[in-house]
């Protein structure tokens, strides 16, 4: 996959998000999740959810869901496993998104218009891997923001 462009991120709070985990990271690959602290993200607090990347099997935990899934779908989503969410387009496309990241080790953004479980979202996502290890994807931070 090819390398991560941050001029293609195109919200503002999303590109500010990016700017902060890069700064975070210093000259390592990712930053570790306690390098971070959701104070300093208030701004697009509830619409972050923090990803455990969990291996053999692989499987994505969700630590923190933000406010604006359980708003948008009725459910709360924090502590559930991403392969157990009750509305199987997301689900699919969440898992998909999630192994790309991990499988791309840097950052992505999505910008896409998609119906999803009879649901119209319009929407652009950030993916910003974090590492305890140094090396390997351990937790992923996801930003969403909804777009006119």
């Amino acid at each position: 996959m090819s390398a991560f462009d941050p001029a293609t991120i195109r919200d503002a709070r999303l590109r500010r998000l990016h700017d902060y985990w890069q700064a975070r990271r210093g000259a390592r690959r990712f930053p570790a999740r306690a390098d971070l602290d959701p104070i300093d993200f208030a701004y697009i607090l509830g619409q972050v959810t923090l990803v455990e990347v969990h291996e053999n099997p692989r499987r994505y935990r969700w630590r923190l869901v933000g406010t604006w899934w359980r708003e948008k779908f009725g459910v709360e989503g924090t502590g559930m496993w991403a392969d157990e969410w009750p509305f199987p387009d997301q689900r699919a496309a969440v898992l998909r998104a999630y192994d790309l990241v991990v499988s791309a080790g840097h950052p992505l953004v999505f910008d896409r218009s998609v119906w999803l479980d009879g649901r119209l979202l319009v929407v652009e996502t950030l993916f910003l891997p974090l590492s305890e290890t140094g090396a390997d994807v351990s937790m992923i931070l996801v930003a969403l923001v909804e777009r006119p």
